[in-house]
């Protein structure tokens, strides 16, 4: 799957992302959801990506979409290429890895590619996780949770202490 046309990129969540976005790179037009899991990226959400800046010297831009798992591996990497202009472009609703993930989080992007004077540029990122490999996603405390829990577990222990003693 070297140069296959990718007008279907990856990544985790991306709803509404860069309704008109800047000049200089392509956008995302309407809503795009990328959830990379296990085997593959899901895509979702019925948006298309316009082809908006010459990052090719040829007239066209080029678009790179990769996906990484945790301990860095390339897991899916795909690039598509169509004159400055093109709209409406579409996506797949799935891209299967090239090789399997080793470790979590699953990262994907989505970029317009450095070239012919532009800098890369990031038009979607996002995050996935698969349960069976290591490095799964945990609820995250933030800190009124850690001071609520820790509240709970001194009155636990204080009311422990006050059997105790009656």
């Amino acid at each position: 799957m070297s140069r296959k046309r990718l007008p279907g990129f990856v990544s985790v969540v991306i709803a509404s992302l860069v309704l008109g976005a800047s000049a200089e790179a392509g956008t995302i037009v309407g809503s795009l959801v990328f959830t990379p899991d296990c085997a593959a990226i899901a895509v979702s959400g019925g948006g298309t990506l316009s082809y908006d800046r010459d990052n090719t010297g040829g007239g066209s831009e080029s678009f790179l979409l990769e996906a990484r798992d945790g301990s860095g591996l390339v897991v899916f990497t795909g690039t598509d290429t169509r004159p400055v202009g093109t709209t409406g472009v579409t996506f797949s609703s799935s891209y299967a890895y090239m090789a399997q993930p080793t470790a979590n989080p699953i990262t994907v992007r989505l970029v317009s590619i450095a070239g012919n004077g532009f800098a890369e540029q990031t038009l979607a990122t996002g995050v996935g996780f698969c349960s069976r490999l290591p490095g799964a996603a945990i609820p995250a405390l933030d800190v009124r949770g850690l001071a609520g829990f820790a509240l709970a577990l001194a009155a636990a222990a204080f009311l422990a202490l006050r059997r105790s003693i009656a």
